[in-house]
């Protein structure tokens, strides 16, 4: 079985992880060939070379390039791949004509929120043609298939995570290089971590009010929050007298930082998305954190409340600060919470369940030519 995976690039990023991690995994199998089509030469995993796969690269200077759509039919001409799996809604574009009439199973595989697009979009366009042309549509949450609508073709796989990453990068990054040597005079620092794009689809706002709040209060807690984005200098510049609140910027290795908090948060904006399944959420519960996130979208299925983290309802500053309050005073239940969190990682959310239902639909796809699986959580 020939499969053809392709991505915008491999900036850091939550659903470029969860690709690289579908190529780690499938280059392991037996009776797969895999080769990666990338839209960009920005690759800021490197782990994907260890994996040897033929990595295809044509950097595109607009979001439809003619120069793009020659090498990526050249690439199809030549690989003759069985199925294509896109992961991005703008390479669906390059990949539409290039189907027609040809006996090629192809994957859509864009759908990582639960926000719908607005009505009158490219995005919305796009998909209404994926729908159209696509074998099969997956998405990495239950509320991402109904957010955008999608009927029989749909199928829900759960981005999966490696342990290993976690055990490997465990004193591969010092607390004192995250919060600074000042922030190290703090008798027993407690380390409160955000890990997010600054920008309107996160909600750093009531995030770092209830931070700057409870510094004066708890002058032993730092936050920190990791992340870049168009929004990063203004509250960078809002905070700057408040030495408790830290601002790493842009970091790849998330697992080495992870390591240190003593809660995850992950805090999103309702009026502009949903998340699907949060990589950042995934990576708190894979370090045996507890977690506290807002009650949308995918993190239902994800974070279970009062069992591996706390949900909250969008910007509510009085119950992010009571949450975390009650985490950092109640040891026992957060490694409670923490602990569990953990399991629900290692049963449901593991690589080698994502590994192992991605080649189940490839197998299913190849053999029956059409979507055949009933979608989880949809009834």
């Amino acid at each position: 079985m020939k499969i053809l995976l392709v991505n915008d690039s491999l900036r850091a990023g939550g659903a470029q992880r969860q690709f690289v991690e579908l190529v780690k995994g499938l280059t392991q199998q037996k009776d797969v060939k895999v080769e990666v089509l990338l839209f960009s030469d920005e690759i800021e995993y490197p782990e994907i070379y260890s994996t040897q796969v033929t990595i295809n690269m044509y950097p595109r200077k607009k979001s439809f390039d003619l120069t793009s759509f020659k090498g990526v039919s050249e690439t199809i001409r030549r690989f003759q791949p069985d199925v294509i799996h896109s992961w991005h809604f703008v390479t669906n574009l390059y990949l539409f004509p290039l189907l027609l009439g040809k006996k090629i199973l192809f994957i859509d595989g864009s759908i990582r929120d639960a926000h719908p697009p607005a009505q009158l979009s490219a995005r919305t366009l796009i998909n209404f043609l994926s729908k159209k042309i696509s074998t099969a549509t997956i998405s990495n949450s239950a509320a991402g298939l109904r957010a955008y609508k999608i009927g029989s073709k749909g199928y829900v796989i759960y981005n999966g995570i490696d342990l290993n990453r976690f055990t490997k990068n465990k004193t591969s990054v010092s607390l004192e290089s995250i919060v600074g040597s000042e922030n190290m005079q703090i008798e027993s620092p407690k380390v409160i971590g955000m890990v997010a794009r600054f920008d309107t689809s996160k909600d750093y706002a009531t995030f770092l009010s209830v931070a700057n709040t409870i510094s004066v209060q708890r002058p032993n807690i730092l936050f920190v929050a990791i992340g870049e984005g168009k929004d990063l200098e203004h509250f960078k510049q809002l905070y700057k007298d408040n030495h408790q609140l830290i601002f790493p910027g842009r970091i790849v290795n998330v697992e080495a930082f992870v390591e240190h908090f003593d809660i995850g948060v992950l805090l999103s904006n309702p009026a502009v998305h949903a998340e699907g399944i949060s990589n950042s959420i995934l990576e708190y519960m894979a370090s045996g954190k507890a977690v506290i996130a807002t009650r949308d979208g995918g993190t239902t299925e994800l974070v279970d409340d009062g069992v591996t983290g706390y949900l909250i309802d969008p910007k509510s500053e009085e119950s992010l600060a009571r949450s975390i309050n009650n985490l950092i005073d109640d040891k026992d239940m957060n490694m409670k919470l923490g602990g569990a969190g953990l399991n629900k990682i290692r049963s449901e959310f593991s690589f080698e369940k994502m590994i192992n239902e991605y080649i189940k639909l490839y197998q299913t796809l190849m053999k029956n030519g059409k979507f055949v699986v009933r979608p989880k959580n949809m009834s």
